[in-house]
């Protein structure tokens, strides 16, 4: 597992005993592997737009469907809209964003609109989890974004790459310290015998990180996320 993958586990943290998850984009199908194996009365589903894409991550990953865990080919705000007119609307505990178009995440997937979409199908005490990069300017807009439709958006920062963990708890979830993080990352090294340190990932979170005063919330008819994407961020 990639320093970015171990991290998506840091949702974890916030909802320790998930029973739906929906994870959009599969790539290599990495991330809903790992979470099916530790986790596997789990329920995910995966939501990926490019039909060749199980195939290779079955091919070459090591990645199973099963009666627990399944792929849906679609965009995956249209699935999540289809979700929306279900009645009674489905809701998942964790939703894990982590769709990506070459090396940038789709704009119609970072907008407000769409984040208030995936707030109407996660739990209470959900989380939401965005696999995004830290080193340019689109970071502060995508978090200045997520503070916008969930009011709190905690930051965890990897040691070792650009990647960083947007992470958004629902109404009834925690904000945690590190501190928090850190114990609850121990009773669930434990509970699952995690082959990564859930410790490290524990230790990634950054409570302080705000976005730059200058950033704008990301909508619809206006999204600039390919000139934002080539600016450097300032620390």
């Amino acid at each position: 597992m990639l320093e970015y993958t171990t991290m998506t586990f840091c949702g974890l943290l916030y909802e320790p005993e998930p029973e739906k998850v929906l994870v959009l984009g599969l790539g290599g199908g990495v991330i809903p592997r790992e979470m099916h194996h530790y986790l596997p009365a789990l329920e995910i589903d995966v939501v990926e737009i490019d039909p060749e894409v199980p195939v290779i991550a079955k091919q070459f990953f090591g990645f199973r469907e099963d009666d627990k865990l399944k792929v849906h080919i679609a965009d995956g705000r249209m699935f999540i809209k289809k979700q929306l007119r279900r009645d009674p609307v489905p809701k998942y505990d964790l939703v894990i964003l982590d769709a990506f178009n070459s090396d940038y995440i789709p704009f119609h997937l970072m907008t407000k609109e769409f984040l208030e979409e995936v707030k109407s199908v996660l739990a209470d005490d959900g989380v939401v989890i965005a696999n995004v990069f830290y080193t340019n300017r689109l970071f502060d807009a995508e978090l200045k974004t997520f503070l916008a439709v969930f009011e709190r958006c905690q930051v965890f920062i990897g040691d070792h790459s650009g990647n960083a963990m947007l992470v958004a708890p629902g109404p009834a979830g925690p904000t945690l310290t590190i501190e928090d993080a850190v114990e609850r990352a121990k009773i669930l090294q434990r509970k699952h015998k995690l082959a990564f340190n859930m410790l490290t990932v524990a230790r990634q979170l950054q409570p302080n990180i705000r976005p730059a005063s200058r950033a704008k919330v990301l909508t619809d008819d206006r999204a600039p996320v390919n000139r934002l994407r080539t600016q450097q961020r300032r620390k």
